[in-house]
């Protein structure tokens, strides 16, 4: 929100006193931090996908592994 009123307040008062080469400059400012901010939170969520899958991998090859419900020794038909 910081960045909103950072940008957007000086371009609506250049605009209002007929700087439009400033209010325009700074409208272009806006969206290219937004970009940049939106890039950052997608990177950072997809580290933190990766990483929650890492765990579970870890996770199912040191569990340990089911009964079988078959004994050993039963022979079955095909």
């Amino acid at each position: 929100m910081q960045t909103f009123h950072h940008n957007i307040l000086p371009m609506v008062g250049a605009t209002s006193r007929g700087d439009w080469q400033l209010g325009g400059s700074r409208g272009e400012e806006m969206f290219q931090v937004t970009e940049v901010l939106n890039f950052a939170v997608r990177q950072i969520s997809d580290i933190e996908t990766n990483i929650v899958a890492v765990e579970r991998i870890a996770e199912y090859t040191t569990s340990p592994t089911e009964v079988s419900i078959l004994p050993r020794n039963i022979v079955l038909d095909r």
